[in-house]
């Protein structure tokens, strides 16, 4: 649909929000800072990746999914919306649907 909004969301600059908050309190888990490692090793490699940013939910879990009763699905829970590449909603339904 090509939507727009004035909201980008920068999944890094979220990192260091939350980490933010958490002050000097470190992670409950213990591979915390290694996932952290990993992701950043990413960070040069998506950021060189073309992309056509778009509306994205950001948090396309299957809890935000309503099926209603006459077929229609409606995405619910758009509080992290932003733009953004819309893979990300891709990778956010596939790592976090539990089977």
């Amino acid at each position: 649909m090509k939507l727009r909004v004035n909201y980008c969301f920068d999944i890094f600059g979220q990192i260091d929000f939350y980490e933010s908050l958490m002050g000097n309190t470190p992670s409950i888990y213990r591979d915390y800072t290694k996932t952290k490692s990993n992701i950043y090793k990413l960070k040069e490699y998506i950021d060189a990746q073309k992309k056509e940013l778009c509306l994205t939910h950001i948090d396309a879990v299957p809890d935000n999914f309503l099926f209603i009763e006459d077929g229609q699905v409606k995405l619910i829970d758009w509080e992290y919306a932003g733009m953004q590449d819309p893979q990300v909603d891709i990778a956010m339904f596939c790592i976090l649907y539990d089977v």
